[in-house]
């Protein structure tokens, strides 16, 4: 037996020397024979079908040889949108890496128009084989001829989500392709069939539905200059022009003067055009505040015949009816507060709507007294661009509380971001901002000369104060800030448009409106939104008015986008508003600012405090 297994192992072992050599010749021999040519390989038609849209390694590239796994690739639209979202996380972080145009650039550097773009803003509807068809950088890298030497392949351009035939839609990432099935032609039958989420019913928000609480609003206002002019180390000045009446106090003017007085305005000229008798006894008690009426009965007659002739000598606006008006009383309510700030000893001036709001620098100071305080002394006027409300539902009673999302100006963006813009375009609208864009100003109230150049910026003369290396002549230069913005709550109610029949032009324009007479009412306005609106409200429909305001100024869950049926134009749902409030915040075409809400609402606390003492101590 032993000698039986000695010969086994012997034999096995010879077999395994034997097997070894084999391997290792047959290796040599393969090695030696040369590489096979790409016109030798057998391509099956999906191969070469498929290889206009899946990039391939280098090295398959050159051999014409792919994996067998890449032919499993799914070409269902749901992979292809997951696709487009990493596409779009890489468009983020080049966004992210790119630093903001410098502010003295010119407006072709700051701005580059994207496609589907003007140079102005105007947005035109785009197909969709002109969306997203970017180019996702790959990070497959292999050796190249010569050796060790790793060469970047070239991006392949991802495919484009196959559409029904016939249909565009300049929001069609964003739907599913179910939506376009559910087109409708008519805008106002599109926003009667949008979602509305629920109503905000936070109970720390001022609800501004009660005139009881009026006297204990204005005790508080008073309380809280007597604190804030304690920490103000510049005194900085608000002038505005008003027809607000009671109620407009209740709701808007009283919680404006608030935010301001907390970040750090010291002092308010307001111009009253209104004739609400107790608005203007309200308004004369708070100490903050410097009230000068402009009309009869309230004005003296010396103020009425100045601002008339001021009106008639006015040589752009002069004689021109609605906002033109509004234009001129603004501006001579300007040269009247410069004087006046000068008599009181103020450091600065800014113009402000009521609708306006202005939002410090998160990063530092919300105070514009710190800001302006921190100035050189060569800079003479410091602007401020806007960033337009973008209200998300259609019940909004306070819009200082429940607006926080708002639309960046396009001053502000980088090239990236210019060219997401027009994803931001809801409705029948051309453009993202469709308002003023060109901010307000503050301007040093000791400055020679000191004038208004229209209600968004203040002219003076040269002076030595303003002289540096950049200005040897020391012109008038306006310093511009992108830090710290003008928040604008345009809108953000239907009541805001049913009051543009009353106050926008006079009664002989409404029957132009009523014929949609266009030329005609044109005259009164400067720009074109307000003009919409005027004529959506001028013919009273109810139904039309809340669908003008749905489709073209929130944006909620049901939004509507401008889409086209076989050449047919109309509006199709959108589905994911969410996902685009978010994306687009993350590049930065909106923004979120909770300032406001955060400042009113800690306000509206110590109210309900104040009310709840006065209360007990009643009884």
């Amino acid at each position: 037996m032993q000698r039986w297994k000695k010969r086994a192992l012997v034999a096995l072992m010879v077999g395994y020397v034997v097997v070894v050599m084999f391997t290792f010749w047959n290796r040599s021999k393969i090695s030696k024979q040369p590489p096979p040519h790409v016109s030798d390989v057998k391509w099956a038609p999906e191969h070469a079908q498929r290889s206009a849209e899946v990039s391939l390694e280098p090295s398959k590239q050159r051999t014409g040889l792919h994996r067998e796994e890449g032919d499993e690739r799914s070409s269902s639209s749901q992979h292809i949108r997951q696709e487009i979202v990493k596409q779009w996380d890489q468009e983020l972080e080049h966004t992210k890496s790119e630093s903001p145009a410098p502010l003295n650039a010119t407006k072709a550097e700051r701005s580059v128009p994207k496609p589907g773009e003007t140079n102005d803003g105007t947005v035109y509807e785009r197909g969709r084989e002109g969306m997203d068809n970017g180019t996702a950088e790959t990070k497959d890298e292999a050796e190249d001829e010569t050796g060790g030497t790793k060469n970047r392949v070239p991006p392949a351009p991802l495919p484009i989500p196959p559409a029904p035939e016939g249909y565009r839609l300049n929001l069609s990432s964003f739907m599913t392709e179910g939506q376009f099935m559910r087109m409708v032609i008519p805008l106002h039958e599109a926003a009667r069939a949008r979602d509305h989420p629920p109503i905000d019913n936070d109970a720390l928000r001022d609800r501004g539905d009660d005139l009881e609480s009026l006297e204990s609003r204005v005790f508080f206002i008073n309380m809280l200059r007597k604190q804030t002019i304690l920490v103000n180390r510049s005194k900085v000045c608000i002038v505005s022009v008003t027809s607000a009446d009671v109620w407009g106090l209740r709701k808007m003017l009283f919680p404006w003067i608030q935010y301001h007085l907390e970040v750090g305005i010291d002092r308010f000229y307001i111009y009253y055009d209104g004739n609400d008798e107790r608005a203007l006894v309200l308004l004369r008690r708070l100490d903050a505040v410097h009230v000068l009426p402009l009309q009869a009965p309230f004005a003296d007659q010396a103020t009425v015949s100045d601002l008339d002739n001021f009106q008639k000598a006015h040589k752009q606006w002069g004689g021109r009816p609605g906002n033109y008006v509004l234009m001129v009383k603004q501006v001579y309510a300007i040269q009247k507060a410069i004087a006046r700030a000068k008599e009181d000893g103020m450091d600065w001036i800014v113009h402000l709507d009521q609708d306006e709001l202005f939002a410090g620098d998160k990063d530092r100071s919300s105070s514009i007294a710190d800001l302006l305080r921190s100035q050189p002394s060569h800079v003479a006027c410091v602007k401020f661009f806007n960033n337009e409300a973008f209200p998300e539902q259609e019940d909004v009673s306070n819009p200082f509380d429940q607006v926080t999302l708002f639309k960046v100006n396009p001053a502000l963006s980088t090239a990236s971001m210019a060219q997401q813009r027009w994803k931001a375009v809801i409705g029948p609208n051309r453009r993202v901002i469709f308002l003023y864009g060109n901010g307000k100003s503050a301007a040093r109230v000791d400055a020679p000369g000191l004038r208004q150049g229209g209600p968004h910026e203040f002219r003076a003369d040269r002076s030595q104060r303003w002289v540096t290396p950049d200005n040897p002549n020391g012109d008038w230069v306006l310093t511009k800030n992108n830090r710290s913005t003008i928040l604008h709550y345009s809108y953000c109610t239907i009541d805001a448009i049913q009051q543009k029949a009353e106050r926008s032009c006079p009664p002989e324009y409404k029957q132009a409106a009523i014929r949609n007479d266009r030329n005609k009412t044109k005259e009164c306005f400067v720009i074109d939104f307000d003009q919409d609106a005027y004529h959506v409200a001028v013919r009273g429909d109810s139904d039309e008015i809340r669908s003008f305001f749905l489709a073209r100024i929130v944006l909620e869950p049901g939004a509507v986008g401008r889409c086209y049926q076989h050449g047919r134009p109309g509006y199709c749902l959108l589905e994911d508003v969410e996902g685009l409030k978010t994306y687009l915040m993350r590049v930065g075409v909106l923004q979120r600012n909770l300032l406001p809400q955060q400042i009113l609402r800690m306000h509206e606390r110590m109210i309900q405090n104040l009310l709840h003492v006065s209360s007990l101590s009643r009884h």
